[in-house]
């Protein structure tokens, strides 16, 4: 593929100014010393994650959640047994998806040792919590109610059916950075104005609903006609359907200098397989490593190849 240098469109700039990866909304008393503590050093060690860690709640407070929640790409939403008796948690989440309404965020919920219906439908221990609202405005409480029913019926992780902790921290991270590596490739390419056949062409190409073993397509051509853009698009589209992904730039530059191919052979494999402590014998496939390749659909773009055959592993 080509080489393309593009200009990013306002609505890029504005998209890569986001300051956090992921904004945490918890009830601390429920949680904060034990899953969404371990949630957050999960996350933080690759994640820009915000926790209001050690905020005094105040009305000076607020404006510094609100602008969190709007620097952030991805809200986490921790539903616990007491999470509707915290005021703040519920306006918190009332900006949260105000937020996925009008500018697309990300909102993930987690139930933690809840029923997701009394969460819904606001029953069980959310119905005590709001009988202890009363003196809040009506129009308020009406605002939680619906926020909590819009969160609940998104797609998010039971503790209940998802165990132990550790088993549900795992799948939960590896969620996140599939969606943020999603997130990172659709900014990248917004003008798609007048790619769509070629973007419809060769994804049909794909054959994503026939069980074809291997599938390699090139897509060649003069520098400048929008050959990443069209990858781009094509991956951020289809991403989703596969186990593990990624989308390597500038490999012609990097195979130019040899010693970059076991980097760049390492890179692919430990994105798609999603284990940063893989280990290559030089340039051969552990047998183990195979078995895993046998058993995961993964989908891989090399963008700026002329010769993919030093990749040939």
């Amino acid at each position: 593929m080509g080489n393309l240098q593009t200009t990013p469109s306002s609505s890029t700039t504005t998209t890569f100014q986001k300051k956090y990866d992921v904004f945490l909304n918890f009830r601390g008393e429920d949680t904060r010393d034990c899953f969404t503590c371990h949630l957050h050093k999960a996350l933080h060690k690759k994640i820009e994650t915000f926790i209001d860690d050690g905020l005094e709640k105040g009305d000076g407070i607020w404006p510094t959640l609100k602008r969190a929640i709007e620097q952030s790409k991805i809200s986490v939403v921790v539903f616990s047994k007491d999470y509707a008796s915290s005021k703040w948690c519920l306006r918190e989440l009332v900006e949260i998806m105000e937020r996925k309404k009008m500018h697309k965020q990300i909102v993930i919920p987690v139930f933690y040792l809840v029923d997701p219906s009394d969460v819904r439908k606001q029953t069980g221990s959310f119905k005590d919590s709001f009988d202890k609202h009363g003196n809040e405005s009506q129009e308020e409480v009406q605002k939680w109610k619906e926020a909590l029913t819009a969160a609940s019926n998104l797609s998010g992780f039971d503790s209940s059916k998802t165990r132990p902790d550790t088993t549900l921290l795992e799948q939960f991270v590896k969620d996140i950075q599939k969606k943020l590596r999603r997130e990172y490739i659709s900014h990248d390419y917004g003008g798609l104005i007048g790619h769509y056949y070629r973007i419809k062409q060769v994804t049909s190409s794909l054959c994503l609903d026939v069980g074809t073993n291997v599938q390699i397509i090139g897509i060649w051509g003069m520098g400048g006609i929008g050959k990443t853009t069209v990858a781009g698009a094509i991956f951020n589209k289809n991403s989703n359907q596969f186990d593990g992904f990624c989308f390597i730039h500038n490999v012609r530059e990097r195979l130019q200098n040899y010693g970059e191919l076991e980097s760049l052979q390492k890179e692919i494999l430990s994105t798609v397989l999603n284990d940063e402590d893989l280990k290559l014998n030089g340039h051969t496939i552990p047998s183990i490593i195979e078995e895993r390749l046998k058993r995961t659909k993964v989908l891989i773009v090399l963008d700026d190849v002329d010769d993919y055959s030093p990749l040939e592993i």
